[in-house]
């Protein structure tokens, strides 16, 4: 690195968007497994799993993302798992069933990943017809109001489970949430209590304006995809001037190249000075690539100071810094 540039020199943090061409068999638990054991190995704070299927692109067929991170939930202790799904193809009671279930499978190790569907063959799948990419946000923006009503309208301890008095939940705490918004009439509550992070890690990848406000607006975690240094530190700024102070992290899509170990270290630790982040979010795309990363350029990342050696906390909210919401009808 030159001497001229400021090291970071604080612990970073770092995801992993897994791709099914990061193995031989993408329909083989024991090959999915191993990735995530190495991506805990690697103490990497999050894997993202992806639902390419949504955008009607095609691409490498996949498991499905929620199923997935459930089962590497059982095979993992620390790592955070976020699935992708979409606002535009899920109804919000059954997506907001299930992030909270998958939030209390991994005990408080959840994140979702918020897409917005707009695609002709995802479209034709699920019964709906073409609609503009501003009326996918702007379900999107009631989806996403309407899990996190559902997400409170269990109040903390409201199980109860006295076996002397045979109470078993304190209906005080329970809250119907009668929404009544353009798109959907819902009256909840949920029927899953409310989950150990509250609500679980909500991020967005920022591949436009669009995406850019819906971000701003309601994500814990900010992606960004690959761009020059000096670009994404203008993206940057942009963002947490309009963040204005909220508690989120920004991070951006990295994929080492076929480097030695200290070049990728260097390069990772330069992107995230020049263009302030708080992190990358690694891609691989071959067989092995993950395997050899953790081998090589993890330890020298630890050695400087920017990966922790050990995992500090349990769930991924902590992991990544982040408060939990309060919830809303406690507050009242």
């Amino acid at each position: 690195m030159s001497s001229s540039l400021p090291l970071v020199r604080k612990p970073l943090k770092f995801g992993y968007t897994y791709s099914p061409n990061d193995i031989s068999d993408a329909f083989n638990p024991a090959q999915l497994a191993a990735q995530a054991k190495l991506a805990e190995a690697g103490r990497f704070d999050f894997i993202r799993f992806t639902e390419r299927i949504l955008s009607g692109e095609g691409g490498e067929a996949r498991t499905e993302p929620f199923t997935t991170a459930s089962y590497l939930a059982t095979l993992t202790r620390k790592i955070g798992l976020i699935a992708q799904a979409s606002t535009s193809y899920y109804e919000p009671f059954n997506l907001a069933r299930l992030i909270a279930s998958l939030d209390h499978v991994t005990h408080g190790r959840a994140g979702w990943d918020v897409a917005t569907g707009a695609s002709r063959v995802a479209h034709a799948n699920f019964s709906q017809g073409e609609n503009s990419a501003e009326s996918h946000q702007t379900r999107a923006v009631e989806v996403i109001e309407i899990l996190r009503q559902l997400w409170d309208s269990w109040e903390e301890g409201a199980f109860i489970r006295n076996k002397a008095t045979g109470e078993y939940v304190d209906g005080n705490k329970i809250h119907p949430i009668h929404h009544k918004g353009d798109l959907f009439r819902i009256k909840g509550p949920l029927n899953v209590a409310r989950s150990p992070q509250g609500h679980a890690v909500v991020t967005q990848v920022i591949t436009d304006d669009i995406a850019a406000d819906l971000a701003v607006r309601e994500a814990d975690l900010l992606l960004l995809t690959a761009k020059a240094p000096a670009e994404l530190r203008a993206e940057v700024d942009s963002l947490r001037a309009r963040l204005a102070g909220r508690n989120a992290l920004i991070l951006a899509a990295f994929t080492p190249a076929a480097d030695n170990g200290r070049t990728i270290a260097d390069r990772i630790e330069a992107l995230a000075e020049t263009a302030q982040l708080d992190g990358v979010d690694l891609h691989f795309n071959a067989p092995g690539a993950l395997e050899k990363y953790v081998a090589e350029v993890v330890p020298e990342l630890q050695t400087r100071g920017l990966l922790a050696t050990e995992y500090a906390r349990d769930t991924l909210r902590d992991h990544l810094g982040l408060t939990e919401p309060a919830n809303r009808y406690a507050a009242a």
